[in-house]
């Protein structure tokens, strides 16, 4: 009998009915469909940095022994650590859309385990213009962790619980910490804001002013208050001043820099700054841009970043395409995490600066985008230049999609096999031909998927298998999908027998695979393939 345990009868009474083992209690508590940080040992790291990152607290719950940000704290919490590189100061904030009902609580502690933590700061969110927001400032030496905890002030229920969240190193004396959630550009005369908060790092009341340099006369910036307590947030936001437009479709950046002093003495404490890019529309040029992502669309736990390289084209001969730029759906009403990586340039770390293309050119990225929402909500990252009559293709290859759930991640990758660069099939007119993809298991969940194919245009769909590699069916056939049983990190294939009545090459077939043997069907890969004619095989469209 286990140690602690006391036999009565056919009763056995453990230590686990009064706690049990902090390990042990956790494992029964932690919700199937939480966040991956819900517990205090699996807390993810949050870099120095001025990007925010999403989270969640929809359905987290609350470990044995875990203690509470504040007196009115729930329990339905998530983890994350922050390590100090330099002796100094830091700055942990939080911002949330909801600035009224059930607000968010945060906390830092010191200590490696639930039992040794010991409180440096907390914090509640409190209504910063028409979001909730807050930070905690705190000294912090060189090499030591520290646990980060969000909490919630009552409960929740089923009400979408998100926020962002940021933490940013700063001097020994302190400094205004600044945070984005979304690459630091700005397209002049499309409509287009930039939203980004700053929080006072200082110990002491600041007077905060900015200055943005030479794009000053191109660009307006409000912000909802220009006193801040300690710990306290301003939230900025940049739009087109109508009055002036810049002169050429060129990126121009400039450094935006807030400069903090203090509200008693009037004395400057000190500055932080960030890099803005801008560019304005140009309608002189009108380039083809052809986007190719490998994996088009992944299934995803929510929240969870997923990634795909990618190769953008300029099927133009004589127009470039300026100032383009990856970007998600990732404002603040939907929290999208997004990065791009230029594969071209040599790049070892994200660079999410506006880039020219010239005529015939192409380059190559590696994109990272995370699931937004529940409820089978989605994110989506794609291509956006200045060229108001740039032309770019609309096929499921064109943009990055993340399809979120909670609990186990349904996700695969799908390669089409006997193609001519993975997307694209020679098929004539009357002409019939067996195309084979693997479905490789990538996530969780393991079981049965239905495959499937769905025509455009002029392409059918006469029968799908499951095959071996060669395309030889070893299972049952169907018309225009199959059943398939994949373990994790396994690989099946699927044949396709395709036919078509006419010719063009805006004919794509979409490829799909669902988990279909869960609580609900949900979409764990996707592509396509392209149809074009034999006689043409310059490989760009």
């Amino acid at each position: 009998m286990r140690s602690g345990a006391m036999k009565i009868g056919f009763w056995v009474i453990t230590a686990l009915l009064l706690g049990g083992s902090n390990a042990e209690s956790a494992a029964k508590r932690t919700q199937p469909y939480a966040s991956t940080n819900d517990n205090f040992e699996s807390a993810l790291d949050l870099p120095s940095s001025t990007i925010a990152i999403p989270g969640t607290l929809t359905y987290n719950s609350r470990q044995f022994g875990e203690p509470r940000a504040r007196s009115t704290s729930i329990g339905r919490t998530a983890w994350y650590t922050f390590t100090a590189t330099a002796t100094g100061r830091a700055v942990v904030a939080i911002t949330s859309n909801e600035s009224a009902s059930a607000p968010l609580d945060l906390a830092v502690y010191t200590g490696s385990t639930l039992s040794a933590l010991k409180v440096v700061g907390t914090t509640q969110i409190t209504k910063t213009g028409t979001r909730g927001s807050g930070s905690v400032a705190f000294n912090v030496i060189a090499g030591n962790t520290y646990r980060i905890q969000v909490d919630a002030s009552r409960k929740l229920g089923y009400n979408d619980r998100h926020y962002w969240i940021g933490a940013q190193l700063l001097s020994p004396a302190g400094g205004i910490a600044i945070f984005g959630a979304s690459p630091w550009f700005i397209r002049e005369g499309d409509g287009d804001t930039l939203s980004f908060f700053s929080a006072n790092g200082y110990a002491v009341p600041v007077k905060i002013s900015e200055k943005f340099g030479r794009l000053s006369p191109y660009f307006t910036i409000k912000k909802t208050s220009s006193t801040l307590q300690p710990g306290r947030v301003s939230w900025y936001t940049i739009s087109d001043r109508p009055t002036a437009t810049l002169p050429d479709s060129n990126v121009r950046a400039a450094t935006l820099e807030i400069s903090a002093t203090s509200t008693s003495t009037g004395s400057k404490l000190g500055t932080n700054s960030v890099v803005i890019a801008a560019s304005t529309k140009t309608y002189e040029l009108a380039p083809n841009l052809v986007t190719q992502f490998d994996y088009p669309e992944q299934g995803s736990r929510a929240f969870d970043q997923i990634t795909s390289d990618v190769t953008v084209y300029n099927d133009s001969e004589t127009d470039t395409a300026v100032a383009c730029i990856f970007r998600g759906d990732n404002d603040w009403s939907s929290p999208v995490d997004f990065a791009a990586l230029d594969r071209s340039s040599g790049a070892t770390s994200d660079d999410d600066t506006p880039f020219d293309l010239a005529p015939g050119e192409s380059r190559d990225f590696r994109v990272s985008v995370r699931t937004e929402t529940i409820y089978q909500s989605y994110a989506r990252a794609s291509l956006d230049c200045g060229n108001v009559y740039s032309g770019y293709n609309s096929d499921k290859r064109a943009y990055l999609q993340a399809d979120g759930y909670f609990g186990a991640v349904s996700q695969v990758q799908i390669d089409a096999l006997n193609t001519l660069d993975r997307y694209r099939i020679k098929l004539d007119v009357f002409q019939t031909k067996r195309v084979t993809v693997a479905v490789r298991n990538t996530g969780d969940y393991a079981g049965f998927f239905r495959v499937q194919a769905q025509p455009s245009g002029s392409v059918g769909i006469t029968r799908t298998c499951e095959s071996d590699e060669s395309g030889n069916c070893i299972g049952d056939a169907d018309i225009s999908s199959t059943e398939v049983n994949i373990g994790r990190d396994e690989t099946v294939y699927v044949t396709f027998r395709m036919n078509r009545s006419s010719g063009s090459d805006a004919d794509f077939v979409d490829i799909s695979a669902t988990s279909i043997d869960g609580p609900e069907e949900r979409t764990a890969g996707a592509t396509n393939v392209q149809m074009i004619v034999p006689a043409d095989e310059s490989g760009r469209h």
